[in-house]
C-alpha cells in the first residue's frame, strides 16, 4: 500500500492532476527548448570573457588542467574568488577535462543546464498547479528574458545554472515527497539542495519557499489537510534540516568571503546606505523586468543614496507588500509570488554589501519566477470575467514573447567579446570605474598601450581608491619603463587592498627591475602569505634563490611553484636545470619531457634535453634533441656546437 514508504498521503488531491494531454506537455516542452536555443545558441561561437572567466577558468591551473584528484581536493577545500561552491568548480573541472579551453563548449554547457532549468521548472508548475498554458508562459519568460542572458552567456555564472538546476529538481523531489511522504523521499530533498548549496550559496532561501508552496498551491495549512505520522510529515516542522543546512552554508559562506575581503566595509557603505540601496533595487530590479534595455554587466554602487529614493521605492514595496496581504485568501497566488520574488533576493540584495555592484542581473535568475507566477495567474483572474480574455492572451503572449526574443538576442551579442562587454556597459552607465578598468586591459592584451593607461586613468579619476586600476596602471608604466612612478601606483592599491596578492606580486617584479632583490623577495612573500598557492610567486622566489647559489632552496620554491601549477613549465625547466646540475639526471630527464609534452617547441627544453642524455652517453637521444632545439633556433652557437659534439660522439658508439 505505502510503496515501501513510511508514510503516506492521499494521491488524488488536485494539484497533481496535469491539465492537459502527455502530447500536450510535449509540445510545450518542446517549443520552450526551440524558443531557448534561437534566443541563446550564438554563445557557441562567443569567447571567454576577461571578467572573472580568467579567474575561474582560463588562467586557474587548479581548473583547465581538468578533473584531477588534486585538482578535486582542492575544489573541496578552496575558497578561491570568495566563494566556496565545490560542485561549481567540479563543473568546470569537468568541462575542461572533454573540451579544454574551447569557449564554444563552455558555453554550450551552460546554455543546456539552463535548458534543463527550462523544462524542470515547467515539469514543476504543471504539477503544482495541473495549468500547462500559464506553467508554459512562466518557464518561457524563464527561459529568453533579457535579465537571465548574463547568467547563461556568461562562464563564470556558471553556478547560476547549477544552483538553479538543484533548485528545480529540489522542487520537484519535493512534490513527490509531499505525494507519498517517506524517508527515502526526504532524502532526495536534503541531497538537491545540498547539493544547491555546493553550486552556489543563494539557494539557501529555498526552504522559505517550500512553505510558501505549501500554503499556495499545494494548501498544506488547510483544516483538511492532516495525517497520521512521524514529525517530518509536519509543514514547518519538516522543514528543519533544511533549515540546519542553510545555517551551516550561511556560516561557511559569511566566514570565506570576510577572510576575501569581499564583504563590504560597514565605514565606506554605512547600514543606511546599503539598506536605501537594498530597497531602490527590488523597484530596479521590476522595472528593468518590464523594460529590459540599458542591462550592463556591472552597476557600481551609487556610494550614498538619495532620501527621496528610497523613500518612493519603501512606498511601492510597501504598497505592493500590502495588497498581496490583504487579497491573499481570494488570490494566494498574489502573496506568495512576491514573498518568493522578495525573499529569494534577500542573500544578494546588498544588505551585506558583496563586491562593488550595486545590484546584478544574474541575481534575477530564481527571484523573478515569483514575479511571473503572480502576474501571470493574477493577470488570468483579473480578466477572468472578461469575454475577450482568451482573445486577448492570443495576441498578447505571442507579442510578449517575440518582444523578449528580439531584446534577448541582442543582449546576447554584447556577450561575444570582452571588448563588446565592456563597451556596452560603458554605454549604459555612468561612473563605471570597473568596466574602464576592465576595457583598459583588453587593450592592453592588444598592445594598445596609451588607450589602455587612459582607460585606467579615467577610473582612477572616477574612483582614485580603485586598486585594480592603480595595479593594471602600473604594470603599463612599467612596460614603459617608468618604475618609479609604477611602484608608487603598486604601493598605492595595497593601500586601498592590502590582501592585494597580485599588486604584491607585481611590485616585487618591478623591485626586481630596480635590482632590490630583497626587498622584492619579501613582497613575493607578502603574496604568499595571502595566497600560497600563488605558483608565480615560488617561481620567482627560486630565481632569486637560483642567483644567490642556494639551489636546494630554489629547488623547494619551483616544486611548490609546480605543485600548485603543474603546467607551470618555467618552474619545471628551471628545476630541471637544478637537478641536472646536481647530478641528478633521470630526474632532470623527467621535467624536461614533461615540458615538451606540453611545449614540444621549446628550445631550450630539447637543448638541455640533449644535454641530459649525453651524459646518460645516449648520444642519438641528444643528437635529436639538438636537432630539433636548432630547427627553432637556428642561429643559436651554443645548440649548434653542442650538437656537432653530439653527432661525433654518437659516431664513435
Amino acid at each position: 500500500m505505502y510503496r515501501n514508504c513510511f508514510f503516506a498521503m492521499n494521491a488524488d488531491r488536485p494539484e497533481f492532476n496535469i491539465a492537459g494531454s502527455k502530447l500536450h506537455n510535449r509540445v510545450i516542452g518542446l517549443l520552450l527548448i526551440l524558443v531557448t536555443l534561437v534566443v541563446f545558441i550564438p554563445v557557441k561561437d562567443h569567447g571567454f570573457v576577461e571578467y572573472d572567466d580568467n579567474i575561474y577558468v582560463t588562467q586557474n591551473p587548479r581548473v583547465n588542467t581538468g578533473l584531477r584528484p588534486e585538482n578535486i581536493a582542492w575544489a573541496f577545500a578552496s575558497a578561491h574568488s570568495a566563494n566556496w561552491h565545490p560542485v561549481t568548480w567540479l563543473s568546470h573541472q569537468l568541462d575542461c577535462t572533454l573540451f579544454d579551453l574551447d569557449p564554444g563548449w563552455h558555453h554550450l554547457t551552460s546554455l543546456m543546464i539552463h535548458i534543463l532549468n527550462v523544462v524542470l521548472l515547467f515539469v514543476v508548475l504543471v504539477r503544482l498547479t495541473a495549468n500547462s498554458l500559464k506553467s508554459g508562459f512562466v518557464a518561457a519568460l524563464f527561459a529568453i528574458h533579457p535579465q537571465h542572458v548574463e547568467s547563461v552567456a556568461w562562464v563564470a555564472e556558471r553556478k547560476d545554472v547549477l544552483f538553479g538546476f538543484f533548485w528545480m529538481l529540489t522542487l520537484w523531489a519535493y512534490l513527490g515527497y509531499v505525494r507519498q511522504p517517506c524517508l527515502r523521499r526526504y532524502g532526495w530533498v536534503l541531497l538537491f539542495f545540498l547539493l544547491g548549496l555546493l553550486s552556489k550559496p543563494m539557494i539557501v532561501t529555498l526552504p522559505f519557499v517550500l512553505i510558501l508552496l505549501d500554503f499556495w498551491p499545494l494548501g498544506r495549512f488547510g483544516s483538511g489537510y492532516t495525517r497520521q505520522g512521524a514529525f517530518v510529515n509536519r509543514p514547518l516542522v519538516e522543514k528543519m534540516p533544511l533549515l540546519a543546512l542553510m545555517a551551516g552554508s550561511c556560516f561557511i559562506t559569511f566566514l570565506v568571503q570576510q577572510s576575501a575581503g569581499a564583504v563590504g566595509n560597514v565605514e565606506i557603505f554605512p547600514f543606511y546606505t546599503r539598506m536605501g540601496n537594498a530597497i531602490i533595487s527590488y523597484v530596479m530590479y521590476l522595472k528593468m523586468m518590464l523594460i529590459p534595455t540599458g542591462l550592463a554587466v556591472l552597476y557600481p554602487h551609487p556610494g550614498a543614496v538619495e532620501t527621496r529614493e528610497v523613500i518612493t521605492a519603501g512606498f511601492i514595496l510597501a504598497s505592493f507588500s500590502g495588497l498581496a496581504i490583504y487579497v491573499r485568501r481570494r488570490f494566494p497566488y498574489l502573496l506568495v509570488g512576491w514573498l518568493w520574488y522578495m525573499g529569494t533576493l534577500v542573500p544578494v540584495i546588498g544588505i551585506v554589501q558583496i563586491g562593488m555592484q550595486s545590484m546584478a542581473d544574474r541575481y534575477t535568475y530564481i527571484p523573478m519566477v515569483g514575479i511571473w507566477i503572480a502576474l501571470t495567474w493574477g493577470g488570468d483572474a483579473l480578466l477572468s470575467k472578461w469575454r475577450y480574455k482568451r482573445v486577448m492572451w492570443s495576441f498578447a503572449v505571442p507579442l510578449i514573447l517575440i518582444f523578449l526574443i528580439w531584446a534577448s538576442r541582442i543582449q546576447v551579442g554584447y556577450w561575444r567579446d570582452s571588448e563588446a562587454l565592456f563597451t556596452r556597459a560603458l554605454d549604459v552607465t555612468t561612473g563605471n570605474y570597473a568596466m574602464h578598468t576592465n576595457l583598459g586591459s583588453v587593450y592592453a592584451g592588444q598592445g594598445r598601450s596609451e588607450e589602455a593607461i587612459a582607460q585606467y586613468r579615467i577610473a582612477l579619476g572616477h574612483h582614485n581608491g580603485f586598486a585594480k586600476a592603480h595595479n593594471n596602471l602600473a604594470v603599463e608604466l612599467v612596460k614603459a619603463g617608468d618604475l618609479t612612478e609604477a611602484v608608487r601606483h603598486y604601493n598605492t592599491a595595497l593601500e586601498s587592498a592590502p590582501l592585494f596578492y597580485q599588486a604584491h606580486y607585481n611590485l616585487g617584479l618591478a623591485l626586481e627591475k630596480q635590482k632590490k632583490a630583497a626587498t622584492a623577495a619579501r613582497r613575493y612573500v607578502d603574496a604568499l602569505n595571502i595566497r600560497p598557492d600563488f605558483a608565480p610567486a615560488h617561481f620567482r622566489l627560486g630565481n632569486l634563490m637560483a642567483e644567490k647559489m642556494q639551489f636546494e632552496a630554489a629547488a623547494g620554491y619551483y616544486n611548490k611553484a609546480i605543485t600548485s601549477d603543474p603546467g607551470h613549465m618555467m618552474a619545471r625547466l628551471h628545476l630541471g636545470n637544478i637537478l641536472l646540475g646536481q647530478g641528478r639526471i633521470d630526474d632532470a630527464v623527467d621535467q624536461y619531457r614533461r615540458v615538451l609534452e606540453q611545449v614540444p617547441g621549446h628550445a631550450d627544453a630539447h637543448n638541455n634535453m640533449g644535454i641530459a642524455l649525453s651524459r646518460r652517453r645516449d648520444f642519438k637521444g641528444a643528437v635529436h634533441h639538438f636537432r630539433r632545439a636548432l630547427g627553432i633556433l637556428p642561429d643559436d652557437v651554443e645548440i649548434r656546437q653542442n650538437l656537432s659534439r653530439a653527432t661525433e660522439l654518437a659516431g664513435k658508439q
